[in-house]
């Protein structure tokens, strides 16, 4: 019931549903519905972090659709799916911690665990579900700020950007960081001083979005 994709049409069947949203908007739709049973937590603090990953991946993918709305060359459903996917290799990882006891009460020993192995996991799994490769490498490379894939922004670029720019003004390290000095932002065609969701129409594309798989 989304209005980004309401038509005139109402829609009564699945093959109108599919011709409606496109192939691609399915396939991001049920990807979703995967990862939320990938993990099904038993602890509070587990379902708290998988809660924050997963709202993350919302936040960037609804900004990495909208980021691809001037690159011709892309397209944005499939960009709104590598926002999705960028940090999938996250849940297993959680679902390890839930036999883990001492993985569940630290924290900080969780979170080095994900930041040292969920991107080659997050490539596996894309893998294994036989991903193009402009969507396998994204868990891979979206957090090397000094990845360069070529001439053209490609899907690696415009998840780190809409990564950054879900953390601008926060307190995070990688905001405080000098942005002009990464690649992807001159190849999205993004000032690293604009605050993407404070321009006009943005923030309603993003609710939008966020509507969808948020509910």
């Amino acid at each position: 019931n989304s209005p980004l994709y309401r038509g005139r049409v109402a829609i009564d069947n699945l093959q109108m549903a599919v011709a409606r949203l496109g192939t691609r908007m399915v396939r991001s739709l049920v990807v979703s519905l995967i990862m939320q049973q990938i993990f099904q937590p038993t602890s509070e603090q587990l379902d708290q972090r998988f809660r924050q990953a997963w709202e993350e991946s919302v936040q960037v993918a609804a900004l990495s659709r909208v980021l691809t709305s001037n690159l011709k060359h892309l397209d944005r459903e499939q960009a709104m799916l590598a926002g999705l996917i960028h940090n999938i290799g996250t849940l297993p990882i959680l679902t390890m911690a839930e036999h883990d006891a001492k993985l569940i009460d630290d924290r900080e020993e969780l979170e080095r665990l994900i930041e040292l192995i969920s991107a080659p996991i997050g490539q596996r799994i894309l893998q294994s579900w036989g991903f193009p490769e402009s969507l396998i490498k994204v868990p891979g490379s979206y957090q090397d700020l000094s990845y360069d894939g070529g001439e053209l922004a490609n899907y690696v670029d415009v998840v780190q950007v809409a990564r950054l720019q879900t953390l601008q003004g926060s307190d995070h390290p990688l905001a405080k960081l000098d942005w002009s000095r990464i690649p992807s932002f001159a190849k999205v065609g993004i000032d690293p001083e604009v605050s993407v969701i404070e321009i006009e129409g943005v923030a309603k594309d993003v609710a939008e979005v966020e509507v969808i798989f948020l509910g």
